[in-house]
């Protein structure tokens, strides 16, 4: 019989940085816990798992696109909020796949991921590598700024 303590615990290597891989944790754990009330099973808990990874890389996303939206418009670029989107997509996915890659060596899959951002940056929105690079350090500052109140996953969100 299970008890009020019993907990699932699943790990889940999420390529992102360590306060929000605790973030992540802890709400998988409140969600994957048993109690009188709410007793799931271990598939439940995959799922909702999932499900939480999903929204959150969703919600990542979006918080991501509007922020370096609003600060490439800042520096005068024209381009609209699909660029910003496909930014914040190839940033994502570029880091979450290096740090997968190379998850021993997080400054230099830092470093490389970064570079190559940079060189999105520069394509998308056809600035040189003085611009990408600050385009990067202000979204880089107000993303963490904003990560300390709406945790995000990975990248330069």
């Amino acid at each position: 019989m299970k008890t009020k303590r019993d907990t699932y615990f699943f790990e889940i290597k999420l390529p992102c940085c360590e306060f929000c891989r605790i973030q992540c944790l802890k709400n998988l754990t409140e969600i994957c816990s048993f109690d009188s009330f709410n007793i799931i099973n271990e598939e439940e808990c995959i799922m909702a798992s999932i499900v939480f990874t999903l929204l959150s890389f969703i919600v990542a996303l979006i918080i991501s696109t509007v922020i370096i939206y609003v600060i490439a418009k800042l520096l005068g670029e024209t381009e609209g909020i699909t660029t910003a989107f496909f930014a914040a997509l190839i940033g994502t996915v570029v880091y979450t796949i290096i740090y997968y890659v190379l998850p021993n060596n997080l400054l230099i899959a830092a470093i490389i991921a970064g570079i190559v951002w940079l060189l999105a940056l520069q394509k998308l929105y056809t600035v040189g590598w003085l611009k990408s690079l600050l385009i990067a350090v202000v979204v880089w500052i107000v993303t963490t700024i904003v990560g300390w109140f709406l945790p995000t996953l990975t990248g330069p969100m």
